[in-house]
């Protein structure tokens, strides 16, 4: 808000941001509202009531990566690691033959 209101009014620092905005959370009406924090966010966000209230949409809950837990599930890591090294196999011999094709033009 300091940053894009400078043009209204100038804000000496963040705690007078602050102070103006906890003044018009408490009015009557109210025509600010903390948001909740979400996750990456480093500052607390704040909604205008101008127009009615806001929605607050929830944050997607993080993905967990499952843990291999059986013989199966390490059966299948094995089978992917033995893929990844095929293919770094396979791409090392495209870039070889590549290289050599190119030598053609130099």
């Amino acid at each position: 808000m300091r940053s894009r209101a400078e043009r209204m009014h100038s804000f000496e620092d963040l705690s007078v941001v602050h102070t103006t905005l906890k003044h018009l959370m408490e009015r009557e009406p109210a025509l600010v509202k903390l948001l909740p924090r979400q996750t990456g966010n480093k500052e607390a966000r704040y909604a205008h009531l101008l127009s009615g209230d806001v929605e607050v949409r929830e944050a997607p809950a993080e993905r967990e990566v499952p843990v291999p837990k059986s013989s199966g599930e390490n059966g299948r890591l094995a089978q992917l690691e033995s893929e990844i090294t095929s293919l770094k196999k396979e791409m090392a011999e495209l870039k070889r033959q590549f290289a050599e094709f190119r030598k053609q033009f130099e």
